[in-house]
This record gives C-alpha cells, structure tokens and sequence, in this order.
C-alpha cells in the first residue's frame, strides 16, 4: 500500500486517511448535491453515493464542521444504526 493512501487500525479496526478524506470533499464539492449531501445525507446515502467506507464519510464530515478527522464518532455511528450507548 503507499504510504500517502495508508488507513490505520484503531478501536473500530478502520481509521481513514487524510487523502481519503480529502478526496471526498473535493467530489462533494463537484457533485450536483454539494457538501450539503456530504454533511447532511443518511450516512449509508453519502458512503454507496460517493463509494467511500462511512468511516471516510464521518471523517469528511467533522473536518467540514472544523473538527479533527482522527476517525469515527462511535456514538453517531452507533445513533445512526439505531443503537444506544450508554455513558
């Protein structure tokens, strides 16, 4: 694998690089649907549209919202599969 497209195993087993990261936004940004659909869709909508892992897409997403894109938030991935994690 190059070292410029390398993903890292973390506590979910999968952490997206920044190219991946990066490479969405830019196909966000050129899509009729905007980042509006990148930040907004149904994770699993954005992740077949754009045929990235949803990891990628959570990543894309924080770094859109001014976040850090260290890897998924456990609790909107768990939300959005309609679990509930307890504090």
């Amino acid at each position: 694998m190059n070292d410029d497209h390398e993903t890292t195993r973390g506590k979910c087993g999968f952490t997206p690089c920044e190219r991946d990261v990066h490479d969405l936004i830019r196909k966000a940004e050129a899509h009729q649907l905007g980042t509006e659909f990148l930040k907004t869709g149904a994770l699993d909508s954005v992740a077949a549209m754009f045929e990235v892992h949803a990891f990628v897409v959570d990543a894309a997403r924080r770094k859109l919202n001014g976040g850090a894109s260290k890897g998924p938030d456990l609790e909107v991935m768990a939300r959005h599969a309609g679990a509930h994690i307890s504090a």
